[in-house]
């Protein structure tokens, strides 16, 4: 089947070898000819009249000559290029896009099959086994419609078995001991089939005894897998992933159920090898669930188009866990050398990196690279692991026809096949596993200098979470958002009520005037058509000087966890953007607007709060908002700021000596290592033992203030007041000039 554009260049080939194309380059060709013959003989009478010398006119004749050819040859090359342009063309395309994908998926239905061909075997086994090991099982079977690849449903019958045999024999406990445990003597298993992010998951649960994390390592130690010292560092998690190492089983004799000799490790590596996953887990007395993760089909596979050193490459989308662009000016995103390998912190973690170009040795000039302004990682899982394929560009998305490798790359382990791309042009389909043995990556390693807690739900989701007030300064406005723990109150009012004075607004407020700011004064926001009748005036606390925001329309309070990126939205009275709710969101930066609108007022604040230049202070913030927050309040005070993500993140700034600091300004909640332990392992040190520690968090408990001093904190404050931070600052810092 020709893709549609092949099937254009077809069209265009034809349309340039009729009459009327031919008439179209004759005439062309013609007007050039005639165009540059004027042109000369312009030249010849410049010459003869003394405008121009012998050897200038010479020189602008070659030149024209060149230019001329380049020109014709473009123009007839551009010709045959028109087709698309032509009246009612486009709508033809339509039709034949829609034509091509009709068919495409007609084709696709041949190979596809219900799954119930295999589930349906399923009632019968599972009472013939259930006899064998003398159990009661209740089988529950959903997602009878689902459909798969037919080959990928004829592969994987064999596995599902050995899974459910697993699950009678290993998992189920005999029916007398299920009762002293207070479970019914009725076991039950559940299998499930269902879409999700365009793969077929399959789960098989049982509610039996679950996997003994110590009885695995005993095994495992028995059976030479690992060593008995390998086997004290594993934690429960990484214990259980044992069952999937070679030669490990723990069947103590063999039979027709088990101990046949066929492990995990060969159900995992035949399920990749249709280019899925399989993932445990399993709660101890609980229960146990291996997941499944299939892709729809073998033949046609969604992926993602790259380019590097000028080829093309396909990346199975199935492998693609998101996609990461580095500035090069990025202070927070950089590329990192971790034991002789580069990596890059992502969300608290070491991402390992590999470079395409220089895994595959291609040529490139000597300043490959060096004019790029970003730099673009594919992160790639590889089962519980992660690793990211650097690359030049990324292309787009595109459903491919997976071809088999020819008999001289099969040996190659960086292909998995190759595809034949729309113009005709070959590109290769990247082996994500491969690469991974071939770059020689080492994920215990990076894992291990992290000591990152792979049983948590993620960085992201230990970081403090903020509540957030989301509202609007115009009807179809943007959105902005602002930190709740900064706003006094928020008030619904008249827009009658607003007073003008001076080119200034203000509202009669408790037997006071309050000025009101609207943001499209100050910032390059959209301007509303006119007012309501009602407005909503947000009034801030924490500040000396308050002024009132109007908000068009205030639309909700949220609590979420979001990383402000500050490269996208800059600006005075900015802190940066984020996406809350599928939709651009912007953080303000009350204490830079005010700024904006009383800059006497608070300029000449901030002379007189200017108490602690020269001193260098470290940050460790995990909120990206408060961090940026808080960074501009220190530096406000003539301090120089090193701020970094989390309490680990600042103990290696402080323990690689590289730079000498003056005091430590730490949140208490973070992940990694909370401002406490970070406290305490500063202590404990010989360096850095006696320095000040000023603690803000948003706690204000006592028994939370207590633990802090405990742990050796100097100062404790809360969050976001500037004038008290101040103060404690430089409080602070004159006690240590004072001792030195």
């Amino acid at each position: 089947m020709l893709a549609r554009n092949q099937i254009v260049q077809s069209l265009d080939r034809k349309l340039a070898e009729t009459p009327a194309g031919e008439a179209i380059y004759t005439g062309a060709h013609a007007s050039m000819e005639d165009c540059q013959r004027r042109l000369c003989a312009m030249l010849q009478e410049h010459r003869s009249r003394g405008v121009l010398s012998e050897e200038a006119a010479r020189l602008l004749g070659d030149q024209y000559q060149r230019e001329f050819s380049e020109m014709k040859e473009a123009v007839l090359q551009g010709l045959p290029n028109r087709l698309s342009e032509l009246p009612g063309m486009n709508a033809t395309m339509v039709n034949l896009d829609a034509v091509t994908t009709n068919l495409q998926e007609n084709i696709m239905r041949t190979r596809m099959q219900s799954i119930d061909a295999l589930f349906g075997k399923l009632p019968r086994q599972v009472r013939q086994l259930a006899k064998q090991v003398a159990k009661e099982v209740d089988l529950t079977i959903t997602g009878n419609e689902v459909e798969l690849d037919k080959s990928i449903i004829e592969a994987l019958s064999d596995h599902l078995n050995h899974l459910i045999r697993n699950s009678l024999d290993h998992g189920f406990e005999p029916a007398d001991e299920r009762e002293s445990l207070g479970k019914p003597r009725q076991c039950q298993l559940a299998i499930r089939a269902f879409h999700e992010g365009g793969q077929v998951h399959i789960e098989i649960e049982d509610d039996g005894r679950g996997i003994d994390p110590e009885m695995i390592k005993g095994k495992a130690v028995e059976k030479g897998v690992i060593t008995a010292a390998e086997a004290e560092k594993l934690e429960d998690r990484e214990a259980v992933l044992l069952v999937f190492a070679p030669g490990f089983s723990t069947a103590e004799q063999v039979s027709d159920i088990s101990g046949r000799g066929v492990g995990m490790d060969v159900v995992r590596t035949n399920i990749e090898d249709l280019g899925g996953s399989i993932e445990v887990d399993s709660r101890l007395g609980r229960g146990t669930r291996m997941s499944l993760k299939l892709p729809l089909t073998l033949a046609i596979i969604p992926s993602l188009l790259v380019k590097v050193a000028g080829r093309r490459f396909a990346v199975p989308q199935v492998s693609l866990d998101e996609l990461v662009r580095i500035r090069r000016d990025d202070p927070e995103h950089k590329i990192e050398t971790v034991q002789g390998a580069e990596v890059i912190r992502l969300r608290g973690k070491l991402l390992p990196l590999v470079k395409l170009v220089d895994l595959l040795g291609m040529d490139v000039p000597a300043d490959y690279g060096q004019d790029r302004r970003a730099t673009h990682i594919l992160v790639l899982k590889l089962g519980a692991h992660r690793y990211g394929l650097v690359v030049d560009e990324v292309l787009d998305s595109e459903e491919i026809v997976v071809k088999p490798l020819p008999i001289s790359l099969k040996d190659s382990r960086c292909y998995a096949g190759a595809t034949i791309m729309g113009d005709g042009a070959v590109a290769m389909i990247l082996d994500v596993l491969g690469i991974s043995d071939y770059a020689g990556l080492r994920f215990s390693e990076a894992e291990d200098t992290e000591h990152v807690d792979e049983q948590s739900e993620g960085y992201l989701d230990r970081t403090e979470s903020q509540t957030l007030l989301l509202f609007r300064n115009a009807p179809d406005g943007e959105n902005f958002a602002l930190n709740l723990a900064l706003i006094s109150r928020i008030e619904k009012i008249e827009t009658s009520a607003i007073t003008k004075v001076g080119g200034k607004e203000y509202l009669k407020l408790e037997g006071g005037s309050l000025r009101l700011l609207r943001l499209h004064d100050f910032l390059p926001v959209s301007y509303p058509a006119g007012d309501p009748p009602e407005l909503y005036v947000i009034i801030p606390k924490l500040v000396k000087h308050p002024m009132g925001i109007i908000a068009y329309e205030c639309e909700d309070v949220i609590t979420a966890r979001v990383e402000v990126e500050r490269n996208n939205v800059k600006g005075p009275g900015l802190l940066g953007s984020a996406v809350i709710g599928g939709e651009m969101t912007v953080f303000l930066d009350i204490f830079s607007l005010f700024e904006q609108a009383e800059p006497e007022i608070y300029r000449q604040e901030e002379v007189r709060q200017r108490t602690i230049s020269g001193a260098h202070i470290l940050l460790a913030e995990d909120t990206s908002f408060f961090r940026a927050v808080e960074k501009k309040y220190i530096e406000s005070l003539g301090a120089t700021v090193t701020a970094v993500k989390d309490g680990r993140e600042a103990w290696r700034v402080l323990s690689e000596g590289k730079e000498s600091f003056d005091l430590v300004v730490t949140d208490i909640e973070m992940p990694l290592m909370d401002g406490l332990e970070l406290t305490r392992t500063i202590r404990s040190s010989e360096r850095y033992a006696d320095i000040p520690i000023v603690a803000l968090t948003s706690l204000g408990a006592d028994t939370n203030r207590e633990e802090g001093m405990q742990a050796g904190v100097t100062v404790y404050e809360t969050k976001l007041d500037k004038d008290r931070l101040a103060a404690t600052l430089k409080q602070v810092m004159e006690e240590v000039v004072s001792h030195a």
